[in-house]
Protein backbone atom coordinates (compact mmCIF):
# COMPACT_ATOMS: atom_id res chain seq x y z
CA UNK A 1 0.00 0.00 0.00
CA UNK A 2 2.90 2.14 0.67
CA UNK A 3 4.56 1.61 -2.26
CA UNK A 4 1.59 2.11 -4.37
CA UNK A 5 0.78 5.60 -2.44
CA UNK A 6 4.79 6.85 -3.46
CA UNK A 7 4.60 5.75 -7.04
CA UNK A 8 1.31 7.81 -7.15
CA UNK A 9 3.22 11.34 -5.10
CA UNK A 10 6.20 10.25 -7.51
CA UNK A 11 4.05 10.46 -10.89
CA UNK A 12 1.79 13.13 -9.68
CA UNK A 13 5.04 15.54 -9.37
CA UNK A 14 6.14 14.20 -13.04
CA UNK A 15 2.29 15.18 -14.26
CA UNK A 16 2.97 18.88 -12.56
CA UNK A 17 6.60 18.98 -14.18
CA UNK A 18 5.33 18.21 -17.41
CA UNK A 19 2.28 20.22 -17.43
CA UNK A 20 4.38 23.69 -15.97
CA UNK A 21 6.80 22.76 -18.50
CA UNK A 22 4.12 22.45 -21.29
CA UNK A 23 2.26 25.98 -20.29
CA UNK A 24 6.15 27.63 -20.56
CA UNK A 25 6.48 26.12 -24.09
CA UNK A 26 3.16 27.37 -25.02
CA UNK A 27 3.40 30.84 -23.18
CA UNK A 28 6.76 31.37 -24.95
CA UNK A 29 5.46 30.24 -28.37
CA UNK A 30 2.72 32.90 -28.16
CA UNK A 31 5.21 35.65 -26.59
CA UNK A 32 7.01 35.19 -29.79
CA UNK A 33 4.00 35.04 -32.42
CA UNK A 34 3.35 38.46 -30.71
CA UNK A 35 7.02 39.40 -30.58
CA UNK A 36 7.38 38.58 -34.39
CA UNK A 37 3.77 40.43 -34.79
CA UNK A 38 5.26 43.85 -33.38
CA UNK A 39 8.76 43.27 -35.21
CA UNK A 40 7.04 43.88 -38.62
CA UNK A 41 4.79 47.12 -36.96
CA UNK A 42 8.42 48.42 -35.76
CA UNK A 43 10.04 48.21 -39.02
CA UNK A 44 7.19 50.07 -40.73
CA UNK A 45 7.96 52.30 -38.40
CA UNK A 46 11.79 52.59 -39.41
CA UNK A 47 10.51 52.62 -42.82
CA UNK A 48 8.19 55.85 -42.19
CA UNK A 49 10.33 57.80 -40.34
CA UNK A 50 13.28 57.19 -43.23
CA UNK A 51 10.27 58.26 -45.65
CA UNK A 52 10.13 61.88 -47.10
CA UNK A 53 7.49 64.30 -45.23
CA UNK A 54 4.77 63.98 -48.51
CA UNK A 55 4.43 59.64 -47.61
CA UNK A 56 4.71 60.11 -43.51
CA UNK A 57 0.99 60.66 -42.92
CA UNK A 58 0.26 57.86 -45.29
CA UNK A 59 3.15 55.45 -43.35
CA UNK A 60 1.84 56.22 -40.31
CA UNK A 61 -1.54 55.99 -41.25
CA UNK A 62 -0.49 52.52 -42.71
CA UNK A 63 1.35 51.59 -39.55
CA UNK A 64 -1.72 52.50 -37.27
CA UNK A 65 -3.85 50.02 -38.91
CA UNK A 66 -1.63 47.04 -39.16
CA UNK A 67 -0.44 47.46 -34.99
CA UNK A 68 -4.67 47.49 -34.67
CA UNK A 69 -5.24 44.28 -36.92
CA UNK A 70 -1.96 42.58 -35.33
CA UNK A 71 -3.10 43.26 -31.38
CA UNK A 72 -6.55 42.13 -32.32
CA UNK A 73 -5.55 39.31 -33.77
CA UNK A 74 -4.10 38.82 -30.89
CA UNK A 75 -7.10 39.51 -28.41
CA UNK A 76 -5.82 43.08 -27.55
CA UNK A 77 -9.11 45.27 -28.94
CA UNK A 78 -9.74 48.83 -27.98
CA UNK A 79 -11.76 50.12 -25.64
CA UNK A 80 -12.91 53.29 -25.29
CA UNK A 81 -12.47 54.96 -21.35
CA UNK A 82 -14.23 57.69 -21.17
CA UNK A 83 -17.39 55.53 -21.90
CA UNK A 84 -16.74 52.37 -19.84
CA UNK A 85 -14.38 53.65 -17.04
CA UNK A 86 -16.37 51.05 -14.55
CA UNK A 87 -15.79 48.50 -16.66
CA UNK A 88 -12.28 49.35 -16.82
CA UNK A 89 -11.42 49.32 -13.59
CA UNK A 90 -13.56 46.14 -12.99
CA UNK A 91 -10.91 44.26 -15.96
CA UNK A 92 -7.92 45.70 -13.95
CA UNK A 93 -9.52 44.36 -10.88
CA UNK A 94 -9.86 41.47 -12.06
CA UNK A 95 -6.52 41.44 -14.13
CA UNK A 96 -4.77 41.52 -10.52
CA UNK A 97 -6.54 38.91 -9.35
CA UNK A 98 -6.13 36.79 -11.79
CA UNK A 99 -2.38 37.37 -11.60
CA UNK A 100 -2.13 36.88 -8.10
CA UNK A 101 -3.94 33.30 -8.34
CA UNK A 102 -1.20 32.52 -10.89
CA UNK A 103 1.74 33.23 -8.70
CA UNK A 104 0.55 31.38 -6.11
CA UNK A 105 -0.19 28.41 -8.06
CA UNK A 106 3.14 28.62 -9.79
CA UNK A 107 4.77 28.98 -6.30
CA UNK A 108 3.45 25.89 -5.15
Amino acid sequence: MNDQYLRLAADFENFKKRSARDREILVSCANERFALDMLEVLDNFERAIKSDEAHLREGVQHIHQLLDARLQRNGITPVDALKNNSILQSMRQSLILRLSNRRERLSM
